[in-house]
């Protein structure tokens, strides 16, 4: 069987209950690494909200480095 090990330097992805728009989930990420600098993009999934006279959860895409 494999074994992992998480490298301290690893950020771990999780669900922001501070955030509003990445409060239920963050999935998906994508890193890449140009020019010194690790640049991350995935998909966070919103609460529950108002929008356009609909009540719904937001898929948005979120961006770290």
């Amino acid at each position: 069987m494999a074994s992992l090990v998480r490298i301290p330097e690893n950020p771990i992805l999780s669900p922001d209950p501070t955030h509003e728009w990445a409060s239920l989930g963050a999935f998906n990420p994508c890193v890449v690494f140009v020019d010194g600098v690790y640049h991350m993009v995935y998909r966070a999934f919103s609460s529950r909200k108002q929008q356009n006279g609909v009540t719904m959860n937001v898929s948005s895409i979120g961006y770290a480095r």
